[in-house]
């Protein structure tokens, strides 16, 4: 059974919240989808039913804006690998790996095969569990992170002070960049066909859309724009510039990690894996938002 609540973070276009965990057609989701929106836009439920069915037929939805959490983030993290220390005589500690193909509660589950220990997802007034298999049916757990820990499961201080879950990747939203093939289109010199998640520019563009009327002359002319990037289709890739220094505010140079003093102290207080969610998060969102050239893996910098 799914135990949603409204997340008040996420708020819909006609200013109402979230409810997550939703289910829609027999697929849970965690956060804002995509499925079956004529026009591609991120939506969630704002209402369920008692077995945290989506309410059909009653208008209860709306289009998300802002930075509210996707379906498809809560399934695929950027870190895929997290280590565990554990003070307890390390009975938990160890690397947990994604646990390809299954899901709980919307999210993506964590394993380590050779304890037969998993990471996964408790429930909103829980937040992540570390347990037995048998928890994801049970609800029950080891350790529990506490509700403040709402994204990744590394992302924020557990409740457990005996307990570290920190990223075994560093800079896990830039480890895994990948060229898509350029399918239907070409791209120009300098150019590579990536991802919406890896191209900074397209992100941009995306985040402008937000809650914008789609017969706005702004927004179709962007939507156009965006049509025009695509490279393929049938991945979602875009034509997009190896290093983009017009995402960057004025003052700001795209650099690397070594040679960015500001951005080399985010990630070492990011990896402590002792910082409140609401610290961590922030960190971690800006330093994404920061990206100029995803394969170089080099950010916006003050200078």
């Amino acid at each position: 059974m799914l135990v949603p609540c409204l997340v008040g973070e996420c708020v819909v276009t006609r200013g109402q919240n979230c409810v997550f965990p939703f289910r829609h057609k027999n697929v849970t989701y965690a956060g804002c989808t995509d499925a079956g929106d004529p026009d591609g836009k991120l939506w969630c439920s704002t209402e369920v039913n008692g077995q945290g069915d989506h309410m059909t037929g009653k208008g209860a939805w709306g289009h998300c804006q802002g930075d509210c959490p996707t379906a498809r983030y809560r399934l695929h993290p950027d870190c895929s690998a997290l280590r565990v220390s554990d003070e307890d005589e390390g009975f938990t500690s160890g690397i947990y790996l994604v646990d390809q193909g299954r899901n709980h509660g919307g999210r993506t589950v964590y394993v380590n095969k050779d304890k037969e220990l998993f990471i996964f997802w408790l429930r909103n007034d829980a937040g992540w569990g570390l347990g037995y298999e048998s928890g994801l049916s049970s609800g029950g757990s080891f350790y529990s992170s506490g509700p403040d820990v709402r994204d990744e499961p590394w992302l924020g201080a557990w409740a457990e002070d005996k307990l570290s879950v920190v990223c075994a990747i560093d800079l896990p939203f830039v480890q895994s960049v990948q060229i898509i093939p350029q399918d239907d289109k070409s791209c120009s010199a300098g150019y590579s066909c990536l991802s919406r998640e890896n191209c900074p520019a397209i992100q941009v563009w995306y985040r402008e859309l937000l809650g914008r009327r789609k017969d706005d002359p702004a927004v179709i002319s962007l939507r156009n724009s965006l049509k025009n990037k695509v490279c393929n289709k049938k991945e979602r890739g875009f034509c997009c510039k190896q290093r983009d220094g017009s995402v960057c505010e004025f003052g700001e140079s795209c650099r690397s990690i070594s040679n960015c003093s500001s951005n080399r102290e985010k990630v070492t207080q990011i990896a402590s894996g002792n910082l409140p969610y609401s610290k961590v998060s922030t960190l971690y969102n800006n330093l994404k938002s920061s990206l100029c050239d995803s394969r170089n893996k080099m950010f916006c910098c003050n200078i």
